[in-house]
């Protein structure tokens, strides 16, 4: 009689920034309490298409009622762009990722190379220029991401919960950098739901009376255990009042 709920993403899933009983699955699975067992999937420095493979390959004999799978404009701007989508893995399941910009990898390593690059005008929080055509890529990316997790729903009988999830600069001005509106109210299915957390956090924030900042490590884009603690509840509420995802 357990529902069992797991969880795929990056960092913020894995729990980078706080002890590992801090990490969302972990408060998830306090708030959520006996009648759930939350596994944590989450891999540092992945991304959906990774989480997907990750399932498919590696998981799916956990036999999840739910896969909360997170999605962020980091995802799509950084990691999608970089790596490319599903056609990064061959016929013959091989990985090919594409060449990267030539200014990436020195910043990722050289805090004196993010520098000399920032003064010559690139752009490091993005490879690329935000243009309607890499729009429509992103657009076409999450509409083939939310074709797979459907059939995989379907045959494996499991609800997935895609989760929205704002970054740091996302939350302080309000808006995300990518328009989600595409996953989020143009496409339907009866094993899919989606959650935006970003009307959830402002909520809380606001509430507690409190500064987006303290969420947050000082000096990093992730979550502190305050953060993540957020992030948790904000799930909590939805997989516990909502009825569409009752087995």
């Amino acid at each position: 009689s357990t529902i069992r709920v797991l969880t795929l993403g990056d960092s913020f899933t894995e729990g980078d920034g706080a002890p590992a009983d801090s990490a969302y699955p972990s408060i998830l699975q306090d708030l959520l309490g006996n009648r759930f067992e939350v596994l944590n999937a989450g891999t540092c420095g992945s991304d959906p298409v990774y989480n997907y493979k990750n399932l498919v390959d590696r998981l799916l004999p956990y036999s999840p009622n739910y896969v909360v799978q997170n999605i962020s404009s980091h995802d799509l701007f950084n990691d999608i762009v970089l790596r490319g989508g599903f056609e990064r893995y061959a016929a013959d399941n091989s990985l090919h990722i594409k060449p990267s910009p030539f200014w990436v990898y020195p910043s990722m390593v050289s805090q004196l190379a993010r520098i000399i690059f920032r003064v010559l005008g690139y752009d490091l929080s993005s490879p690329v220029r935000h243009t309607e055509k890499l729009n429509d890529e992103f657009n076409s990316f999450l509409q083939e991401l939310y074709t797979k997790y459907a059939a995989a729903s379907q045959q494996q009988s499991f609800t997935t919960l895609f989760v929205i999830l704002p970054m740091k600069h996302e939350v302080e001005r309000g808006q995300y950098d990518f328009d989600f509106q595409l996953i989020t109210h143009q496409l339907k299915d009866e094993n899919i739901v989606v959650l935006d957390l970003l009307p959830c956090y402002l909520a809380n924030i606001n509430a507690a009376k409190s500064n987006y900042s303290a969420y947050y490590w000082v000096v990093d884009a992730h979550h502190n255990s305050r953060g993540y603690k957020m992030m948790a509840n904000c799930i909590a509420d939805y997989l516990l009042t909502d009825t569409t995802l009752a087995h």
